[in-house]
């Protein structure tokens, strides 16, 4: 019988809560750049690895590698390599210090419709291990939506979008998510609200972003928390250190875990369908699919 914690405002749901396998697939994405979208995969990752999830991070923002910027990682490898059949799955994947594993994006940018035959079966295996070894995989998206966006996306049981109150912010969210399920049918989206001065700010924003998301695409997102503004921000950069264990008692790290807690329990809603068919499955199909698209705006 699964070990069941009380669903409070604050705790962190476990993967062990369902019986069935939990494992997931979560595309983080932002219609813009400097949002936080980055930000908010590591310190989630962080919280939720002290929870007792097994997370790999995969960086996928081609060509610039962002994750490594913020965590004091030495990849022995990247995706490019992998993908190239130059590495195993022990080399690809580097522990951080903090519970999760990462795999590197590739300094060089390409495109995932693209990928050979062969490459694409290399990638298809790569998430099929992970599957394996993980309960959450995080895809760290690059801003905006490109084919590759999209293409990560669709490999996703989930789409989170990080926004802020910025009207271009709000505005860039909503063609993300217009662009996203013109295409695509997303089994849920949630959405956090960063660099806020308070929950008011946070929820009015997401309320009117929603409200155009309802009237026009015929989707409820889902309200999933929000970041009040980081203080120790550029310190954490600089130190290479997530802000949420840099300053743990501060306001921000406690919107992280209380949003965290939000998210933990949205992951593990069994009122949404989630994908039964393995991730080797899923890759190649939505591989297959992302070749038919029309061109993405960049």
């Amino acid at each position: 019988m699964p070990r069941v914690l009380p669903k409070s405002k604050t705790s962190i749901i476990t993967p062990d809560t369902l019986p069935s396998n939990a494992f997931q697939i979560l595309s983080i994405c932002s219609g813009k750049g400097g949002v936080g979208k980055t930000m908010t995969t590591v310190n989630l990752s962080v919280v939720l690895a002290k929870a007792g999830w097994r997370i790999t991070i995969l960086d996928g923002d081609l060509g610039l590698a962002s994750i490594k910027l913020m965590l004091p990682l030495f990849p022995k490898a990247h995706l490019g390599q992998w993908l190239a059949g130059k590495c195993q799955f022990m080399k690809l994947v580097t522990s951080s210090d903090y519970g999760f594993k990462i795999i590197s994006a590739p300094p060089m940018e390409f495109q995932l419709h693209e990928l050979t035959n062969i490459q694409q079966t290399r990638l298809a295996s790569l998430f099929n291990m992970i599957e394996n070894t993980s309960d959450l995989l995080i895809i760290d998206n690059g801003a905006g939506i490109s084919k590759n966006v999209m293409g990560w996306s669709h490999m996703s049981n989930r789409l989170l979008l990080v926004t802020t109150p910025d009207p271009t912010a709000m505005m860039s969210a909503y063609a993300t998510i217009k662009a996203y399920t013109t295409r695509l049918i997303p089994s849920s989206i949630g959405i956090i609200v960063n660099q806020v001065r308070n929950i008011d700010e946070a929820f009015d924003t997401y309320k009117r972003l929603n409200e155009a998301i309802i009237k026009y695409l015929g989707i409820d997102a889902n309200w999933l928390g929000y970041f009040t503004n980081c203080r120790d921000f550029r310190q954490a950069i600089k130190d290479r250190v997530p802000p949420v264990t840099l300053r743990p008692n501060s306001t921000f790290s406690r919107n992280v875990r209380k949003t965290t807690a939000h998210v933990s329990r949205w992951l593990l809603d069994e009122n949404v369908p989630m994908f039964q068919e393995k991730s080797y499955i899923r890759i190649k199909k939505a591989l297959s699919e992302l070749e038919l698209m029309d061109p993405v705006v960049q």
